[in-house]
């Protein structure tokens, strides 16, 4: 998406805060609860959510939209 005056451009890195840093992916699973993707990255010894809603991104945490370390906005 173009950027305009009325738009503004978010960008978090979340490697280390998901914890995936320096791990092997093993698989990467997408759900949609609702309103909410979740996304499912495992990796050999566990697995890490990322989650999305309406703009913002949660990393952590299960499916449930209520946990997790808020990364965006």
């Amino acid at each position: 998406m173009p950027k305009t005056k009325d738009t503004t451009q978010l960008n978090s890195n979340i490697l280390a805060v998901s914890g995936l840093s320096g791990k092997s992916v093993t698989g990467i699973n997408v759900h949609s609860y609702a309103d909410v993707v979740v996304i499912e990255i495992s990796y050999s010894g566990g697995s890490t959510i990322i989650k999305e809603r309406k703009g913002i991104v949660k990393v952590g945490g299960t499916a449930d939209w209520e946990d997790g370390t808020q990364v965006l906005p």
